[in-house]
């Protein structure tokens, strides 16, 4: 049924190790990559079964095996002259030996089943969980809006690896401010030259016939704008900020395949997409009357002294 997961079994009956690519569908490469890259390839007279998608990450990503707490830092910039820098930072409860006693990968417990219903083909639109925890335990939660007809009629996945990171391999950056952002934090592209941000996120920004014009247009644009003012800058400095600009959207910008910023969401996070907000957000109810908390530090908290 259109919506519904499929799951594919698979027997390599060849006499050597295999990987599987499907051709004109748009899937995790930890499903449809490289083998011994981004999938795990199927050994000769192996089967994968339903679910592999959590196996393969499991092979090397085994959810005891994270580290408790990271520190992520997110930097935005401004379009002032200097590129102004913003940093948050802040503390991820990720692993099971959190300090927090919450942790994220909790959802992928082995200990712990999560089911859900979908609506959409996507997953984002989630009006039923059902979790049952490592003592056996069932509860289920109703979004407050939620009819009987949309549960029954929804599609019903058990929560997996991809339904949080499903935007591994290439990943399209939600907006050109990230892309932007993401480059200048990288380093490429430098905040010596002035309003190389406000300059490097209008280009991104524009819509090009192919992807060829929109880089011509970039590098054309940026020395345009540079050699403009007084002070030209260093020859280095310019080359090497015209090329990150050019990345930033050449990686993102597939005007052919139609493909842009936002095209996928990312479920892992909740500030370009719901993500985590498909089921935390204090909507989600049991008979009991308790919910899916949609409190910031139930996954994260903010630190004052930034890095």
């Amino acid at each position: 049924m259109e919506g519904e997961r499929v799951r594919i079994f698979v027997t390599n009956k060849l006499p050597e190790h295999t990987t599987i690519h499907w051709h004109g569908i748009r899937l995790p490469n930890g499903m449809d990559g490289v083998g011994g890259l981004t999938q795990k390839p199927i050994a000769p007279g192996a089967e994968m079964p339903p679910g592999a998608q959590a196996e393969t990450c499991g092979g090397c990503h085994r959810p005891g095996g994270f580290p408790g707490d990271r520190i992520r830092v997110i930097r935005e910039y401004a379009d002032d002259e200097t590129n102004s820098e913003t940093a948050t930072t802040l503390l991820m409860h990720v692993g099971m030996s959190s300090s927090s006693g919450r942790k994220i990968h909790w959802h992928a417990d082995p200990a712990v089943r999560i089911e859900y219903v979908s609506t959409d083909p996507e997953h984002q639109t989630i009006p039923y969980v059902k979790v049952t925890d490592a003592k056996g335990q069932v509860k289920e939660y109703r979004a407050e809006d939620a009819t009987d007809q949309q549960i029954s009629g929804g599609s019903r996945q058990v929560m997996d690896c991809i339904d949080c990171h499903n935007a591994v391999g290439h990943p399209i950056a939600p907006t050109p401010e990230k892309a932007v952002d993401q480059a200048i934090a990288a380093a490429p592209v430098t905040r010596k030259l002035p309003f190389a941000r406000r300059e490097g996120l209008r280009l991104v920004k524009e819509s090009y016939p192919s992807q060829d014009e929109g880089l011509r247009t970039i590098e054309r644009e940026l020395r345009k704008f540079y050699e403009s003012r007084e002070g030209v800058p260093e020859h280095d400095a310019l080359a090497q900020t015209i090329a990150a600009v050019q990345a930033a959207y050449g990686r993102n910008v597939f005007p052919a395949m139609k493909v842009t910023y936002g095209a996928y969401p990312d479920n892992k996070g909740h500030t370009t997409s719901n993500g985590c907000f498909r089921c935390h957000d204090d909507s989600h109810a049991a008979k009991d009357g308790s919910k899916i908390s949609a409190d910031c530090e139930y996954c994260h908290k903010q630190l004052e002294q930034p890095f």
